[in-house]
């Protein structure tokens, strides 16, 4: 009989330890739905910043190709910026449905290069709602014979 008492007394000694067992189990519990959370919060402002960065590089590649069909459309233009040195700047907004999605700074400079007449067309990119800009450089080289052109940056 004394075996049976000694059982039920140590058992009624232990009716708090799942109590302190499950106020531990819900703080770990809680440590790593916090983790959890705070690597979802840093990996959604990565991602937006990257998403920003994309959308600014793309409005100023579309300034700096918009600026050169420009030039390579209007024979006068195209003249003035083959024949002289040449430095113009200019803004272009651009729109879709009506909503502005960004800006381009565009600088169309020509000048004497190596290989005659180089045309530098630089756009810095803005996307609406953001500070986050990008710069794209147009390069065509001898414009005179329609040599070649590629992106610096």
């Amino acid at each position: 009989m004394k075996n049976i008492q000694t059982i039920f007394v140590s058992t009624k000694k232990q009716h708090g330890s799942a109590l302190i067992l499950v106020v531990i189990l819900l703080f770990v519990s809680s440590i790593l739905v916090a983790s959890a959370a705070m690597m979802t919060q840093a990996n959604t402002a990565m991602t937006s910043l990257q998403e920003q960065g994309i959308r600014s590089y793309y409005i100023a590649r579309s300034g700096a190709e918009l600026a050169y069909e420009v030039i390579y459309s209007n024979n006068d233009l195209y003249t003035q910026f083959r024949t002289n040195d040449q430095l113009l700047s200019e803004s272009i907004t651009f729109t879709e449905g009506g909503i502005v999605t960004g800006n381009a700074d565009v600088v169309i400079e020509s000048y004497d290069g190596d290989n005659g007449k180089t045309l530098q067309i630089s756009s810095t990119g803005i996307a609406a709602g953001t500070d986050h800009s990008k710069t794209a450089v147009l390069i065509i080289d001898n414009m005179e014979k329609e040599g070649d052109f590629w992106w610096a940056q």
